[in-house]
C-alpha cells in the first residue's frame, strides 16, 4: 500500500500542488485564524470545544477534492483541478451539517456515556470518504456498512492519525522554536504541513476503505 500511495502522489504531484495552493493552504489559514479568534474571544464560552470542531471540519471538508483525484486516477481519466475545487464547494454544506450533528452528539455523549462519543467519532471520520455518493442516504448507508466491518481498524486509524499529527507538529515547532516567530508564521507552517501530509493520509484512507473507487459504474 505504501508503494501505491507513493506512486499515486508522484503521478498527480502537479494537481496536488494546485489544490494545495488554491484550497488547502488558504482554507487551513482561515481555520487557524478562526481558532485563534475563538480562543481569544471573551464572548465565546467553551472555546476549546469550538476549536476542536474547526480542526475536525478542516480535515473533513478537504477530503472531496482528493477523492475526485483518486477516482480519476484509478479510471485513467483526465484530472481537472477546477472540478476538484467545485466538489469542495458542492459537498461543503453536507459535510458541515453532519460533522456538526455528530460532533454535537459526541460532545453531549462524553458527558453521559463514552459509547455515543466513540460512535460519533467513527461517523465523523468516515463520512467525508463517501461524499461523492449520489445521495445523502446512500452515503450514510456506506458509512454504516464500513463501520460494521471495520470498526476496530477505523478506531485504530483515528489514533494513528492523531499520533502522527502530534509528532509532525511537535517536530516542526521544535525546529522553528529558536527563531522569532509570530502567530501568522505558525499558521503558515501548519497550513504547509497540511498541504504536504493530508493528501497522504487521504490516499491511505481511500486505499483502505474505498475499494470501489475504480468502478466505472459509480
Amino acid at each position: 500500500m505504501i508503494r501505491d500511495i507513493r506512486d499515486l502522489y508522484n503521478r498527480n504531484l502537479l494537481s496536488i500542488i494546485f489544490i494545495s495552493c488554491l484550497l488547502v493552504i488558504p482554507y487551513s489559514i482561515f481555520t487557524l485564524s478562526m481558532i485563534e479568534y475563538v480562543q481569544t474571544s471573551i464572548f465565546i464560552e467553551l472555546d476549546n470545544i469550538v476549536a476542536v470542531f474547526f480542526i475536525i471540519l478542516n480535515f473533513s471538508v478537504l477530503v472531496p477534492p482528493y477523492l475526485y483525484l483518486v477516482k480519476k486516477d484509478y479510471r485513467e481519466e483526465e484530472i481537472k483541478v477546477t472540478e476538484a475545487l467545485k466538489l469542495f464547494t458542492t459537498s461543503f454544506g453536507y459535510i458541515f451539517f453532519f460533522s456538526f450533528l455528530f460532533y454535537a452528539i459526541g460532545t453531549l455523549g462524553s458527558i453521559l456515556l463514552f459509547i455515543p462519543s466513540i460512535i460519533a467519532a467513527l461517523f465523523l471520520f468516515l463520512l467525508p470518504l463517501y461524499a461523492d455518493k449520489e445521495s445523502i442516504k446512500e452515503s450514510l448507508q456506506k458509512v454504516l456498512q464500513t463501520l460494521k466491518k471495520e470498526h476496530l481498524f477505523i478506531f485504530l486509524d483515528i489514533l494513528l492519525i492523531l499520533c502522527l499529527n502530534y509528532l509532525i507538529w511537535s517536530g516542526a515547532v521544535y525546529l522553528i522554536d529558536s527563531f522569532e516567530n509570530n502567530t501568522f508564521v505558525y499558521m503558515l507552517i501548519r497550513s504547509l504541513l497540511n498541504a504536504i501530509f493530508l493528501p497522504i493520509i487521504y490516499f491511505y484512507l481511500f486505499y483502505k476503505y474505498r475499494l470501489d473507487l475504480g468502478d466505472h459504474h459509480e
